[in-house]
């Protein structure tokens, strides 16, 4: 009769529907909901971070919740600028001023209506009022293009931040335009920070108008910029760990009368002091009458000299070049016209990482390095090519081979270097490089090679294939873990770089890349990444496509391509 009244297929549905329900209840009983803002703060910042934008990824889930606002504060107001002349660039509000770890200072007004001048002693006024406020401040940033640099009141403003430690200076004190204002000095005694970290990034000096892209400094601002570095440094010289200037000031900003044993790290970048241009003056007759055979002290035996200063320094990176119209060969530190430094025992004996641009072949400051380096980069500065502005030579591999002889590095585990083929000669040197390679250096981890080929040689047509003398190389080394080549492929000779990925060859060479690292990768077990280098894009130092390796159980490589 109940079958009558309700159907069985109505009482199978109604049985399926109410059990069903319960056990969904129940499995969500057991199973808990994690919402994405229940996330750890760890996971939350490290999701974040392999966002496209991370800062405005941030900024845009920090109105979401008051939870994630707690969690990205700290780090959306890590680094704050601040334009004083520039109203809508207030300053912090105390609200933010724990979260800041770092304070640039801008000069920026707007172009089209008045605003408030910049006004240096309101300025220092201001932040020596608000600075001791700053509890987490660690680095503070003079920003680009402001006419006069960094002045007095300042730098003893900036004294006031408890823990303020890093100084990076972005405006030069010399005039950057004819209009420029007058470059302002330095106080003799002045009062700074304990600053563990001072960078002056006014690398080179840039004319207006025509004309070359780099020049040296005019006399007036070396004078005024060289004596406020050297004001600046000696200040700060007691707690100075790094230290990064441009290479012209190296003989005026280091006051030889101090203690540099607190240096760690050495950056120069630039071009090198013009004293090492400059022809030494010819020898006097004494007082006697007789030939004074002490020759004069060149600009080289000068640096040598700042360098014995700093017995601790653990980094020494000399990024520098010379202009074209100066002298050539003399971009070295040590040869045999020069002076040498103390043996191999008293000379950087803690030195674990060198860097030097332009390398010559009269250069032999590497046998005077310690026996425990373990980086050691020889390169070119810039990476880019400016041969109509600036010098910048290149060894042939016969000469690097004979540089690198004379050297015992038996704990080196990271090399960079260049060296340009120009003959049928140079292949054969080339080889004899490579096989020195391994036998010098056992222990590399980390190498890089800039193989640079004269693609205009008719000796040297169908000659250019280096992928058999490379797969060698890799094979000879059983601690390498990181390899990287500049092929200098001939198929991109006289190419501008590549500006899009939607430009049809670029994939074609990408391929073309991907190819020649699968096959220099092959007999290299240790291998981890490979990175083969190719022009694309506007920044030459980004101009490497990577590859991550790895091996499969049945042997097969597998590259992985990443951008860095």
């Amino acid at each position: 009769m109940w079958s009558w009244l309700v159907p069985s297929g109505l009482i199978a549905w109604m049985t399926f529907n109410i059990f069903h329900s319960i056990r969904r209840q129940l499995r969500a009983r057991r199973r808990k909901v994690i919402r994405f803002e229940d996330l750890d703060d760890d996971i939350l910042l490290y999701i974040t971070a392999f966002t496209p934008f991370p800062h405005h990824q941030r900024i845009t889930l920090s109105a979401v919740s008051p939870r994630l606002r707690r969690l990205f504060r700290p780090i959306i107001f890590r680094d704050v600028q601040w334009a004083p002349a520039f109203q809508a660039y207030a300053f912090p509000s105390d609200a933010i001023i724990p979260f800041i770890r770092s304070l640039t200072l801008l000069p920026y007004t707007h172009p089209m209506r008045r605003e408030l001048r910049f006004d240096r002693p309101r300025i220092a006024s201001q932040l020596q009022d608000e600075l001791p406020k700053f509890s987490a401040l660690r680095t503070f940033t003079l920003g680009h293009n402001l006419g006069g640099g960094m002045w007095t009141e300042l730098l003893e403003a900036l004294a006031f931040a408890p823990v303020l430690d890093k100084l990076v200076l972005f405006a030069p004190w010399g005039k950057s335009r004819p209009d420029s204002m007058q470059p302002l000095r330095l106080a003799e005694n002045l009062r700074v920070p304990p600053l563990t970290l001072l960078l002056y990034e006014s690398v080179t000096a840039r004319p207006a108008g025509a004309g070359p892209s780099i020049v040296r400094r005019h006399a007036s601002v070396m004078e005024v910029e060289g004596e406020n570095l050297r004001r600046l440094v000696t200040a700060c010289h007691a707690t100075l760990e790094t230290l990064g200037l441009p290479g012209e000031y190296l003989l005026q900003a280091i006051n030889t009368g101090v203690n540099w044993r607190r240096l760690r790290t050495l950056y120069l970048r630039g071009l090198w002091p013009a004293e090492v241009c400059e022809q030494r003056p010819a020898r006097q007759p004494s007082r006697n009458g007789m030939l004074d055979v002490t020759p004069p002290e060149g600009a080289q035996t000068r640096i040598l000299r700042v360098l014995e200063l700093m017995p601790n320094l653990r980094l020494l990176s000399l990024h520098m070049s010379v202009l074209r119209n100066d002298p050539d060969g003399v971009t070295y530190l040590v040869s045999t016209q020069t002076p040498s430094p103390p043996t191999r025992n008293g000379f950087l004996q803690h030195l674990e990482e060198f860097e030097l641009a332009s390398m010559t072949p009269e250069e032999q400051i590497l046998e005077f390095l310690p026996l425990g380096l373990e980086s050691l980069v020889l390169t070119r500065f810039p990476i880019e090519e400016l041969g109509r502005t600036l010098r910048q030579p290149i060894l042939s591999p016969s000469q690097l081979e004979q540089l690198l002889q004379r050297v015992q590095f038996p704990y080196l585990q990271k090399l960079t270097i260049w060296y340009r083929i120009r003959s049928p000669d140079d292949l054969d040197s080339e080889q004899r490089l490579l096989a020195l390679l391994p036998q010098a250096f056992p222990l590399i981890k980390a190498l890089t090679v800039h193989r640079l080929f004269n693609h205009v040689s008719a000796e040297l047509k169908d000659l250019w294939n280096p992928i058999p003398s490379f797969r060698f190389l890799l094979s000879q080394h059983s601690h390498l873990t990181k390899f990287a080549l500049n092929l200098d492929d001939p198929q991109r000779y006289n190419e501008y770089p590549f500006d899009s990925i939607r430009d049809g060859t670029y994939h074609q060479h990408i391929s073309r890349l991907s190819q020649f690292a699968r096959e220099l990768v092959e007999l290299c077990t240790s291998l981890r990444s490979i990175a083969l280098y190719i022009e694309a894009g506007d920044d030459p130092t980004r101009y490497w496509q990577h590859w991550d390796v790895a091996r499969a159980r049945d042997g097969r490589i597998i590259l992985t391509s990443y951008y860095v």
